[in-house]
């Protein structure tokens, strides 16, 4: 084992051979489109560094908290390694729940993901509203639900010209020893929708979202919508169709829906006779105080 000072430098020589080939290639889901083709590639350095560039700048402005995180990454071969990742973000459809915990005093925001109810349909519910705005007041806690992305990134590298030959007095000089040649990349909700495993509606629009930010830049938001469509079976998500409607794709959603109708007429007429009750007993206090009025002025008169 070496000393530190020269565990030091190797470490810092190692972080330098690495570099990114001029042929490098970058493959969004290889085989997803119909002809086998993926879903989006890129060659040649300047352009992967542009895409890579652009993907964090346009998550960085587009989502909102959002965060990247690196989950695990471990070599598979000499030439090969794979980064498991995730992305984190707060979907602009509860962004005014934030605000609201914001404005409130002593209450905290609670993130937490719905990934563990993929196969879950997501309906609105009453109920559900019911219990969140009861555990702000009891437990001064408002749970916001964020989209998680995760992914594998599988690295391919070539070895130098100094990995294959002997090394000799000039091994000092610094060369490229390892080249990426190539990223491949697949995102976990991409294959749970196409295989239907995902039945959230909430997730799927998570995804969606997400993928939007990885439109490169020479390509229309139109034609990035026609390959998302042609790639992804998004629109099989119950709900996620043209003219899906909550409660009415099977008769258990039915019932729910007419459960949640219940509530919603009962808590509806609690407060109209409440309502009522008020108005009716400031009416009949105007009506005593003029019939007092009236009495009194004619015992006066």
């Amino acid at each position: 084992r070496s000393g530190d000072g020269d565990d030091e430098t190797q470490k810092q020589k190692t972080k330098n051979d690495v570099t990114v080939a001029e042929h490098v290639s970058y493959v969004l889901h290889p085989g997803l489109g119909v002809n086998g083709e993926a879903l989006l590639t890129v060659s040649g350095k300047k352009n992967y560094q542009s895409l890579m560039r652009r993907f964090v700048g346009t998550e960085d402005r587009e989502l909102s908290n959002c965060s990247r995180t690196i989950l695990r990454s471990s070599r598979i071969s000499n030439r090969e390694a794979i980064v498991k990742w995730e992305t984190t973000f707060v979907p602009e459809k509860v962004q005014w729940m934030v605000k609201l915990a914001n404005a409130l005093p002593e209450v905290t925001v609670v993130y937490y993901d719905v990934l563990d109810r993929i196969g879950v349909r997501s309906q609105f519910k009453w109920r559900g509203l019911w219990v969140l705005f009861k555990t702000v007041v009891t437990k001064r806690e408002l749970r916001v639900p964020v989209g998680k992305i995760r992914g594998v990134a599988t690295l391919t590298f070539s070895l130098g010209e100094e990995e294959n030959s002997n090394k000799d007095d000039n091994d000092d000089k610094e060369k490229p020893v390892v080249q990426l040649i190539k990223h491949e990349e697949t995102i976990d909700l991409v294959r749970s929708v196409n295989d239907k495993t995902c039945q959230n509606r909430m997730i799927a629009k998570h995804l969606l979202v997400f993928l939007d930010q990885r439109k490169p830049a020479d390509t229309s938001l139109e034609k990035w919508d026609e390959t998302i469509d042609a790639c992804i079976k998004w629109r099989s998500v119950p709900g996620m169709g043209q003219f899906a409607i909550d409660g009415l794709e099977d008769g258990d959603d039915r019932q729910e829906l007419y459960a949640d109708a219940m509530v919603v007429l009962a808590f509806s007429c609690v407060v109209v006779l409440t309502f009522a009750w008020v108005a009716g007993g400031w009416y009949l206090s105007g009506l005593e105080h003029d019939r007092a009025l009236l009495t009194m002025a004619q015992e006066y008169y």
